[in-house]
Protein backbone atom coordinates (compact mmCIF):
# COMPACT_ATOMS: atom_id res chain seq x y z
CA UNK A 1 0.00 0.00 0.00
CA UNK A 2 2.88 2.34 0.73
CA UNK A 3 4.25 1.95 -2.80
CA UNK A 4 0.83 2.62 -4.32
CA UNK A 5 0.41 5.82 -2.32
CA UNK A 6 3.94 6.98 -3.18
CA UNK A 7 3.37 6.47 -6.91
CA UNK A 8 -0.03 8.16 -6.90
CA UNK A 9 1.31 11.07 -4.85
CA UNK A 10 4.29 11.47 -7.15
CA UNK A 11 2.09 11.42 -10.26
CA UNK A 12 -0.31 13.88 -8.69
CA UNK A 13 2.53 16.22 -7.79
CA UNK A 14 3.93 16.07 -11.30
CA UNK A 15 0.53 16.72 -12.79
CA UNK A 16 -0.25 19.52 -10.33
CA UNK A 17 3.04 21.31 -11.04
CA UNK A 18 2.54 21.14 -14.81
CA UNK A 19 -1.05 22.49 -14.70
CA UNK A 20 -1.35 26.24 -14.90
CA UNK A 21 -5.08 26.88 -14.68
CA UNK A 22 -7.64 25.70 -12.14
CA UNK A 23 -9.53 23.93 -14.93
CA UNK A 24 -6.47 21.77 -15.62
CA UNK A 25 -6.52 20.42 -12.07
CA UNK A 26 -9.40 18.06 -12.90
CA UNK A 27 -6.92 15.27 -13.66
CA UNK A 28 -5.28 15.77 -10.27
CA UNK A 29 -8.64 15.56 -8.56
CA UNK A 30 -9.55 12.38 -10.45
CA UNK A 31 -6.20 10.82 -9.54
CA UNK A 32 -6.76 11.69 -5.88
CA UNK A 33 -10.28 10.25 -6.03
CA UNK A 34 -8.93 7.04 -7.55
CA UNK A 35 -6.29 6.76 -4.83
CA UNK A 36 -8.87 7.31 -2.09
CA UNK A 37 -11.17 4.71 -3.63
CA UNK A 38 -8.38 2.13 -3.75
CA UNK A 39 -7.52 2.84 -0.11
CA UNK A 40 -11.14 2.40 0.98
CA UNK A 41 -11.44 -0.90 -0.89
CA UNK A 42 -8.15 -2.12 0.62
CA UNK A 43 -9.34 -1.19 4.12
CA UNK A 44 -12.63 -3.05 3.66
CA UNK A 45 -10.79 -6.13 2.37
CA UNK A 46 -8.39 -6.01 5.33
CA UNK A 47 -11.34 -5.87 7.74
CA UNK A 48 -12.96 -8.85 6.02
CA UNK A 49 -9.74 -10.87 6.26
CA UNK A 50 -9.40 -10.13 9.98
CA UNK A 51 -13.04 -11.07 10.63
CA UNK A 52 -12.65 -14.33 8.74
CA UNK A 53 -9.46 -15.25 10.60
CA UNK A 54 -11.15 -14.46 13.90
CA UNK A 55 -14.10 -16.71 13.02
CA UNK A 56 -11.73 -19.52 12.02
CA UNK A 57 -9.79 -19.22 15.29
CA UNK A 58 -13.00 -19.17 17.31
CA UNK A 59 -14.26 -22.32 15.55
CA UNK A 60 -10.94 -24.03 16.22
CA UNK A 61 -11.12 -23.22 19.93
CA UNK A 62 -14.70 -24.47 20.17
CA UNK A 63 -13.73 -27.73 18.45
CA UNK A 64 -11.53 -28.63 21.39
CA UNK A 65 -8.14 -30.25 21.45
CA UNK A 66 -7.18 -32.19 18.37
CA UNK A 67 -5.41 -35.48 18.03
CA UNK A 68 -1.79 -35.33 19.22
CA UNK A 69 0.77 -35.76 16.49
CA UNK A 70 2.88 -38.93 16.56
CA UNK A 71 6.53 -38.18 17.09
Amino acid sequence: MQAWWAVVGWLGDLRYESDVTPADNGAVLLLSLLADTVEIVAAVLAILVVLRLTRMQHAKVLAGPGMPLAV
